[in-house]
């Protein structure tokens, strides 16, 4: 499950992101991140490491849209709030 939130003062989206597997397993992995604009999008990568955890990437801008792995890199189903 991922929430997230941006904040405009320090222009960094805060992602919360809980593993749900119900295996017991803890996945670490890379997790690219589209953000996208109006008219610009941008990739950041983050390291998931941990069951939940909190991270921060920056945008200029408020994201008009998020895609989490983008390019389809893991066997995942992704739940954005």
């Amino acid at each position: 499950d991922v929430e997230w939130d941006y904040d405009e003062k320090s222009k960094n989206i805060e992602f919360n992101i809980t593993q749900v597997q119900n295996d017991g397993y803890l996945f670490e992995m890379p997790l690219d991140i589209e953000i996208l604009g109006d008219n610009n999008s941008n990739t950041s990568t983050i390291r998931l490491d941990k069951k939940s955890g909190k991270y921060l990437v920056y945008s200029e801008n408020k994201p008009k849209e998020i895609k989490l792995d983008p390019y389809t890199k893991l066997l995942a189903t992704w739940s954005i709030n």
